[in-house]
């Protein structure tokens, strides 16, 4: 159990493998699916009958939402370097956080488009609120 073959293509502990390094470098199971030559659903399958690779991969996964979170807070305090050809978009990766966080809305509904000093604003409040928690210790 825990491999899934399509036309005789086998997903595989080495093809896995190979999957949570691309995934792991790029943070798309898209990108890393087609790289390794597998469809996107044979991941799924294998997703849902191999518990120790569902962890690697919402491990990976855990460490880009954390880069994500680090890039918004750097943002909101206007410490996040300008990256030239690699524009950031702080509501489209607040959006994608929340998506990621909480799984898909039970109510199929989109998350609501906040503002550019919506997004600042709280984050603000909760870099405050932590370093007041923080203080507490």
């Amino acid at each position: 159990m825990g491999e899934a073959q399509r036309g005789g293509r086998r997903f595989g502990r080495v093809e896995q493998a190979r999957f949570l390094r691309v995934l792991a470098e790029t943070g798309s199971a898209a990108v890393a699916a087609g790289e390794t030559g597998v469809e996107e659903q044979a991941v799924e399958r294998v997703r849902q009958n191999n518990a120790g690779f569902a962890q690697a991969c919402d491990a990976v996964f855990g460490v880009h939402r954390q880069r994500l979170e680090e890039k918004l807070i750097a943002k909101a305090l206007g410490t996040l370097p300008e990256m030239e050809g690699q524009p950031f978009d702080p509501v489209l990766a607040l959006k994608l956080l929340q998506l990621r966080g909480k799984g898909a809305d039970a109510r199929g509904a989109e998350p609501a488009a906040a503002s550019q000093e919506a997004v600042d604003a709280a984050l603000r409040r909760r870099l405050s609120a932590m370093g007041a928690t923080r203080g507490r210790a």
